[in-house]
């Protein structure tokens, strides 16, 4: 599980959507990530195994994460296996997607307005995950505010 704030940034940032005739935006994208999470949060109780591992913990901690993976899954963890997993936490797995350096909270370069469609679409999500916490929500309803008077007006 991600944060659905960096998700929707990323999803409107991957130019893969352009070549399939999708127009992905930040709310399409929050849009998204609540389909998702719900619809694996739906399907876990009828799995025999399933496991939810968020992102920023295994960013923060890549070996540890990995390691109880896969111990996890039934499978040894030596040295070795350990030493290998340490070096590749470090590679960066794509040239693809959005820019910059993989990792949480890019979400905090968004605009205003893109954090108001995100969080209009799964802030309940958001909060109910615990991404989107009680102190952040006040100010937040004043950007709401804010934004919804230039509408109207």
């Amino acid at each position: 599980l991600r944060d659905g704030r960096d998700v929707a940034r990323s999803l409107a940032e991957v130019s893969i959507f352009d070549r399939v005739g999708v127009e992905m935006d930040v709310r399409t994208g929050a849009q998204l990530w609540k389909s998702v999470v719900l619809s694996v949060r739906a399907a876990a109780p009828t799995l025999d195994r399933f496991r939810e591992l968020r992102y920023e913990t295994l960013v923060a901690d890549p070996l540890a994460q990995a390691v109880e993976l896969l111990k996890w899954v039934g499978l040894s963890c030596d040295h070795s296996v350990r030493a290998e997993i340490a070096s590749r936490a470090t590679r960066e797995v794509s040239a693809h997607g959005s820019s910059g350096a993989a990792g949480p909270g890019k979400w905090h370069s968004l605009p205003a307005a893109d954090l108001a469609a995100i969080y209009d679409e799964a802030g309940d999500l958001l909060v109910a995950e615990g991404y989107w916490t009680l102190t952040e929500i006040g100010p937040a309803r004043g950007l709401l505010r804010r934004l919804l008077d230039r509408v109207i007006r």
